[in-house]
């Protein structure tokens, strides 16, 4: 490959990969879920409830199902996933596998997307050197 085929092939390559991250960030900041579809993705939530407006809870907010059954005087309550996590593995000593977020997730697949690209171009060898 001469050099102009190599900076035209990188170019490519390069806007393919922003115009993919671009494209990533405003899905992500358009992207809304609901509190039912955080839990069926995370397992941490399995572990919890949602507050009830019949009770003037916050819908937004999980409560800890295992500080509830031990009657504890103030359960953990949060809307994070990682707080809560933190919180049953110190606590309630449970384990809880790993999980890759959603932005993890499209990385990759844009990864491979782009090496299978790299791949058809014929240029696989000078990326895995």
């Amino acid at each position: 490959m001469d050099f102009d085929a190599q900076s035209s092939f990188s170019t490519s390559l390069s806007v393919a990969s922003v115009a993919a991250s671009v494209a990533t960030i405003d899905s992500a900041r358009t992207t809304r879920s609901s509190a039912q579809t955080k839990k069926d993705k995370n397992p941490v939530w399995k572990y919890c409830r949602t507050g009830q407006k019949s009770n003037k809870e916050d819908p937004n907010l999980w409560h800890c199902l295992q500080c509830e059954a031990e009657g504890r005087q103030d359960p953990m309550i949060t809307n994070i996933s990682t707080n809560m996590r933190n919180h049953l593995i110190k606590v309630h000593k449970i384990k809880l596998p790993s999980t890759a977020s959603q932005v993890e997730l499209r990385a990759i697949e844009q990864l491979k997307h782009l090496y299978l690209k790299v791949q058809a171009a014929g240029t696989v060898n000078e990326f895995e050197a």
